[in-house]
């Protein structure tokens, strides 16, 4: 897979290890189209069956789909913002296989919504 893949994600969080976590839920119908490519996605990386993790999972009966990038420079992200990313799919070669997702080009894309937390209760 050589391709490039460009993708309307929302940013999630940073893993322990520094990866950058972006989701899509089929829940929004703005993230339709990226969940949908994402599962896509995670089917022809299962059918190499070359390595054990990979860098993108989904789960059909929740209904989200998620991406890892090693390095994503240029934007401060921020948790539930969308993001348009570009990225490749490249499988290291050696003893240990490893499949990654390289970022080609990030930028802004749209403003997570306010959420709405209620008000804050006086108890005391």
């Amino acid at each position: 897979m050589t391709s490039t893949i460009t993708l309307n994600l929302r940013y999630q969080k940073s893993d322990a290890y520094g990866n950058h976590i972006f989701i899509a839920s089929h829940k929004y119908p703005e993230e339709l189209e990226a969940f949908n490519r994402l599962v896509e996605v995670e089917s022809k990386l299962k059918g190499l069956k070359t390595v054990k993790f990979l860098p993108v999972f989904s789960n059909k009966d929740i209904g989200y789909a998620t991406v890892r990038f090693k390095y994503c420079t240029g934007v401060k992200l921020v948790a539930r913002n969308t993001y348009t990313i570009s990225f490749n799919i490249s499988q290291t070669n050696g003893v240990k296989r490893f499949i990654n997702c390289n970022v080609k080009s990030i930028k802004f894309h749209s403003e997570a919504k306010k959420v709405d937390v209620g008000t804050v209760l006086d108890i005391f």
